[in-house]
Protein backbone atom coordinates (compact mmCIF):
# COMPACT_ATOMS: atom_id res chain seq x y z
CA UNK A 1 0.00 0.00 0.00
CA UNK A 2 1.08 3.25 -0.90
CA UNK A 3 0.42 7.04 0.19
CA UNK A 4 -1.76 7.52 -2.29
CA UNK A 5 -5.46 8.83 -1.74
CA UNK A 6 -7.78 7.31 -4.32
CA UNK A 7 -10.17 10.21 -5.60
CA UNK A 8 -13.16 7.88 -6.80
CA UNK A 9 -14.81 10.02 -9.82
CA UNK A 10 -18.67 9.83 -9.64
CA UNK A 11 -19.11 11.47 -12.78
CA UNK A 12 -19.38 15.32 -11.16
CA UNK A 13 -16.68 18.20 -11.37
CA UNK A 14 -15.46 18.07 -7.69
CA UNK A 15 -13.37 15.11 -8.60
CA UNK A 16 -10.79 17.49 -10.19
CA UNK A 17 -11.20 20.21 -7.21
CA UNK A 18 -10.48 17.60 -4.99
CA UNK A 19 -7.52 16.49 -6.27
CA UNK A 20 -6.10 19.79 -6.40
CA UNK A 21 -6.65 20.26 -2.93
CA UNK A 22 -5.51 16.88 -1.44
CA UNK A 23 -2.37 17.81 -3.35
CA UNK A 24 -2.24 21.06 -1.97
CA UNK A 25 -1.93 19.30 1.48
CA UNK A 26 1.20 17.22 0.30
CA UNK A 27 -0.54 14.32 -0.07
CA UNK A 28 -0.19 12.48 -3.98
CA UNK A 29 -3.44 11.77 -5.49
CA UNK A 30 -5.06 10.03 -8.76
CA UNK A 31 -8.26 10.56 -9.84
CA UNK A 32 -10.07 6.59 -10.62
CA UNK A 33 -13.15 5.21 -11.71
CA UNK A 34 -15.92 4.86 -9.25
CA UNK A 35 -16.19 0.55 -10.20
CA UNK A 36 -12.61 0.65 -9.81
CA UNK A 37 -11.95 -3.28 -8.55
CA UNK A 38 -10.88 -4.22 -5.02
CA UNK A 39 -7.46 -5.14 -5.92
CA UNK A 40 -6.46 -1.27 -7.30
CA UNK A 41 -8.30 -0.11 -4.46
CA UNK A 42 -6.17 -1.88 -2.12
CA UNK A 43 -3.20 0.11 -3.81
CA UNK A 44 -4.16 3.35 -1.90
CA UNK A 45 -3.84 4.52 1.83
CA UNK A 46 -7.25 6.36 1.78
CA UNK A 47 -10.27 6.73 -0.66
CA UNK A 48 -12.21 9.88 -1.19
CA UNK A 49 -15.98 9.46 -2.94
CA UNK A 50 -16.83 12.68 -5.15
CA UNK A 51 -19.98 13.29 -5.90
CA UNK A 52 -22.43 12.84 -9.06
CA UNK A 53 -24.35 14.56 -11.47
CA UNK A 54 -27.47 12.59 -10.14
CA UNK A 55 -28.91 11.47 -6.81
CA UNK A 56 -27.12 7.89 -5.30
CA UNK A 57 -30.99 7.09 -5.23
CA UNK A 58 -31.19 7.82 -8.91
CA UNK A 59 -31.39 4.43 -11.53
CA UNK A 60 -28.64 6.66 -13.58
CA UNK A 61 -26.57 6.50 -10.60
CA UNK A 62 -22.71 5.06 -11.82
CA UNK A 63 -22.22 1.85 -9.78
CA UNK A 64 -19.76 1.16 -7.57
CA UNK A 65 -17.88 -1.54 -5.95
CA UNK A 66 -19.47 -2.36 -3.18
CA UNK A 67 -16.45 -4.35 -1.48
CA UNK A 68 -15.04 -1.06 -1.13
CA UNK A 69 -16.79 -0.30 2.11
CA UNK A 70 -15.45 -3.30 3.38
CA UNK A 71 -11.75 -2.90 2.74
CA UNK A 72 -11.32 -1.20 5.99
CA UNK A 73 -9.42 1.90 4.12
CA UNK A 74 -10.39 5.36 5.48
Amino acid sequence: MSNKVAILDAGAQYGKVIDRRVRELGVESEIIDLNSSTEKLREYSAIIISGGPVSVNSLEAKPYNEELFELGIP
